[in-house]
């Protein structure tokens, strides 16, 4: 076997099982869904905000959802960094903080903690979304996070 047809053949086997698992974790798609269900629901429930701000994993895409950038900046925090970030905003703005999704053992229903605020504090809601028959994600119950 030649030097280049070895070459070929180790290139094909390790994009083999990229092809066959896909490029990315269904859990992350799954985020991404959870994700803009909550943002929609904030913008229509509370209005906008100067940032968006959004926990993931480090090794998690970070996808840009439809009408993400009407409202100023998306920033995407891992844990080590949002402390950091929350400890230098600027006065005056504003922030919705999406926080890390839980699911149901099915992947039927998700909860996760939301915080709206700016420099001199901020308020905590719960959502629970649940996904219907055509695979949409819709907040279902909206509960007050008392500190």
């Amino acid at each position: 076997m030649t030097g280049r047809l070895r070459l070929w053949l180790l290139l094909f086997l390790l994009v083999l099982p990229v092809l066959a698992c896909g490029l990315t974790n269904p859990t992350f798609a799954r985020n991404n869904q959870v994700r803009l269900a909550v943002y929609e629901y904030e913008m229509a429930r509370r209005g906008p905000v100067d940032e968006l701000v959004i926990y993931f994993q480090r090794n998690e895409p970070r996808v840009v959802f439809p009408g993400q950038a009407e409202h100023g900046r998306t920033i995407w925090l891992y844990n080590f960094a949002a402390r950091d970030y929350f400890d230098n905003f600027p006065p005056g703005k504003t922030y919705l903080f999406i926080q890390r999704i839980e699911y149901s053992d099915d992947n039927s229903t998700a909860t996760v903690e939301v915080y709206r605020g700016d420099k001199e504090g901020y308020t905590g809601r719960r959502l629970t979304l649940q996904r219907d028959q055509a695979g949409q994600w819709q907040v279902v119950e909206d509960t007050l996070l008392v500190e």
